[in-house]
C-alpha cells in the first residue's frame, strides 16, 4: 500500500511539472454538474458527501473507526478520502489505469474496503 502511495504521489509530481499546453487543457476541462446538494467537497471531476464518509467510516473496523471518533477526526477522514481520490485521478490521467498490474492491484484494494479488512 506504502508503494502504491509513493508511486502515486510522484505521478501526481509529475504531471504537476507538466507542460504548459496540459495545464491548459485541465483548466478548460467542463467538469460534470455538481449534485444539488450534500456534497460537502469537489474533487476534480468527483465529490465527497457526507453520505461517503458515513459509508466509510462504516466500513471501517472498531479500533479505526475510533482514532476518527475525535475532535478533528472528521476533517482527518475527509482528508485522507481527498488523497485518495486525488492520487485515484492522477493515475487514470497518467495511463496507470490501463496496465495490468494497477488493475488487479485496485480490484484486491476494493475487496479490502474502507477498513482495510477482506470483505
Amino acid at each position: 500500500m506504502k508503494r502504491l502511495i509513493v508511486v502515486l504521489f510522484i505521478m501526481l509530481l509529475i504531471t504537476a511539472c507538466g507542460s504548459e499546453q496540459q495545464k491548459q487543457k485541465v483548466i478548460g476541462q467542463t467538469l460534470p454538474p455538481a449534485p444539488d446538494k450534500g456534497y460537502i467537497v469537489q474533487v476534480g471531476d468527483s465529490f465527497i458527501t457526507k453520505r461517503a464518509m458515513e459509508n466509510e467510516l462504516a466500513g471501517m473496523p472498531e479500533n479505526r473507526r475510533m482514532r476518527f471518533d475525535v475532535p478533528g477526526g472528521e476533517d482527518r477522514l475527509l482528508d485522507e478520502m481527498i488523497k485518495r481520490e486525488m492520487f485515484r485521478q492522477e493515475a487514470v490521467q497518467a495511463g496507470m489505469d490501463q496496465r495490468e498490474d494497477y488493475r488487479l492491484r485496485v480490484e484486491y484494494l476494493g475487496r479490502l474496503g474502507p477498513g482495510g479488512n477482506v470483505s
